[in-house]
């Protein structure tokens, strides 16, 4: 999508779009900005682990796993040297913890199969982007660079996603990932869980609420919960059999007191939980128990006010 400048007369000139000169200005630059591009902490800069050289190791405190990151100016299929990584992530686990403790200086714990491996890149060829068709835990990432400008936006995962102990038995072959029945996670199987008639229907409203707050928010099946993300993660859901719980990244305080009239006065109807401080499946540090369609109605606002607040894109739902 092209970009244009304005000037004080109201004329539009096109921006010229450019790119980093070599891999390693890429690495710098995504590096010295992971937390406000991505959310994530860096831990490691091509460190060596059993031969391989990852570009960049990083840390998503909202998953509770390590992230793989590699940089590529074009031309180059991430298939095998992803596959390469999952399995590093799989087979030197030490490796990777003693890394993140070293970095961060804390006992960890580490939730191994919400690692990924992303790949940012200027431009994907078809035969890269079918990489993601295989429903591995890779991100395709695709930027844009103009003068002072910088753009990134998340190529659509697929439906159905492959956890990293199933990437590790089916072998380094992508192919062999269907010859092994390999385990997969999708909104489908998660919507299975759900018994209560009442549940699905909050459910559906939930979900289609999110992904029509805007074209680009990503769906990302995982092992016990359904995350939504546009550049960084603002909702979870987990069903269950007869209720759907919701989580959201926002404190349960910053809810309950927002400026916002309609944000503080929809959290004031609803049981909301502060689970910042307990272990749990999904990311998010409120949760709310929704067991029927008004209450989902209800939470429908609170989801918009955690997506402003997150995703790159500040909405106009901050208005009265």
């Amino acid at each position: 999508m092209p970009l244009f400048k304005l000037s004080s007369q109201g004329r539009a000139s096109e921006l010229e779009p450019s790119g980093f000169k070599t891999e390693s200005e890429l690495q710098q630059f995504i590096e010295t900005n992971l937390q406000i591009l991505f959310g994530l902490r860096h831990i490691a800069t091509r460190p060596t682990i059993r031969g391989l050289i990852p570009d960049t190791i990083a840390y998503d405190e909202m998953t509770r796993a390590p992230v793989i990151i590699e940089y590529k100016l074009g031309g180059q299929s991430a298939t095998e040297q992803g596959v390469e990584y999952l399995q590093l992530l799989h087979d030197r686990k030490a490796d990777f913890m003693l890394l993140l403790q070293q970095k961060l200086g804390k006992e960890l714990q580490v939730e191994w199969d919400n690692s990924k491996v992303m790949f940012i890149e200027r431009n994907y060829t078809k035969r890269q982007q079918s990489t993601l068709s295989l429903g591995l835990p890779f991100e395709l990432w695709r930027y844009s660079l103009y003068s002072g400008i910088f753009e990134i936006e998340q190529l659509p995962p697929p439906e159905t996603q492959i956890p990293l102990a199933s990437v590790a038995k089916a072998g380094k072959i992508p192919k062999t990932l269907k010859v092994y029945g390999a385990e997969t996670y999708s909104v489908v199987g998660h919507q299975s869980k759900i018994r209560n008639e009442a549940a699905r229907e909050a459910f559906q409203t939930l979900r289609s609420f999110t992904l029509n707050l805007d074209t680009r928010v990503i769906e990302t099946p995982k092992k016990s919960f359904i995350g939504y993300s546009m550049g960084r993660k603002f909702a979870e859901i987990v069903p269950q059999a007869k209720a759907v719980l919701l989580y959201l990244n926002m404190n349960k305080d910053d809810l309950e007191n927002s400026v916002i009239r309609r944000t503080s006065e929809t959290a004031g109807k609803l049981p909301i939980e502060d689970v910042s401080q307990l272990g749990r499946w999904a990311t998010g540090n409120s949760r709310i128990k929704i067991t029927n369609n008004d209450q989902a109605i209800l939470a429908t606002a609170l989801i918009e006010h955690s997506y402003a607040m997150n995703s790159y894109h500040r909405s106009d739902s901050g208005r009265e």
